[in-house]
């Protein structure tokens, strides 16, 4: 009968033991976010832009994108601008985005209603003829390199102001660290994420970059 007791407390105890320790496993979002005020990932409008570096021409909108995760992300680029080395847990290393530096993402532009896309026609870059609802207008920028964008850290990128109106959506894909398979590959068939910025015409401090 003691024997059996004995058993009974340590079997409760081990139970006990492994649910416990997957309960810690569980991320909330409050154990992922830093900001818990901000989104986990997002874009704004750079409204105070003053390093020397930026083209400050009226022709262009510089967007801020921003990683308030406790996790890197990559994203497709015309150029990587990377400058650090970063250390995944594993051991792995990538070039990774300073703070605050000036990049180039690839990123998409679609539209919410049916509009005429002649302004884009100098642009030489991939386009369709027309757009309805949510079909991508304009795929900006070339897939040859990848960028890194730490936890806590931002960057800034510019587009053509006119690409930027009323109805539509700046778009950039991303993935997380985590996604990364070997020392550059992702998962086969992984989500989709993407992160958008639209234009309100009423409200032209709408999406600008607050502290």
């Amino acid at each position: 009968m003691k024997l059996l007791i004995f058993l009974t407390v340590l079997l409760t105890t081990l139970i006990t033991s492994i649910s416990g320790q997957t309960s810690s496993k569980d991320l909330a979002r409050q154990d992922i976010v830093l900001n818990k005020n901000k989104p986990t990932i997002y874009l704004c409008i750079d409204t105070k832009v003053k390093t020397e570096s930026k083209d400050l021409s009226s022709d262009f909108i510089w967007l801020q994108l921003h990683n308030n995760t406790i996790w890197a992300l990559s994203f497709h680029s015309e150029q990587g601008g990377n400058s650090k080395l970063y250390k995944f847990p594993d051991g792995r290393t990538v070039p990774a985005l300073e703070d605050k530096a000036v990049s180039t993402p690839q990123y998409e532009i679609e539209n919410t209603k049916l509009v005429d896309d002649s302004d884009f026609m100098d642009s030489g870059k991939n386009k369709t003829e027309r757009s309805t609802d949510n079909e991508p207008i304009i795929k900006w920028g070339d897939t040859a390199a990848t960028s890194w964008l730490l936890s806590g850290n931002s960057t800034t990128f510019k587009i053509p102001k006119n690409y930027f109106s009323e109805g539509r959506l700046i778009l950039v894909e991303y993935k997380y660290q985590w996604e990364m398979i070997g020392t550059g590959g992702y998962e086969s068939y992984s989500p989709n994420h993407r992160v958008a910025i639209w234009f309100d015409l009423n409200d032209s401090k709408a999406n600008s970059c607050v502290p």
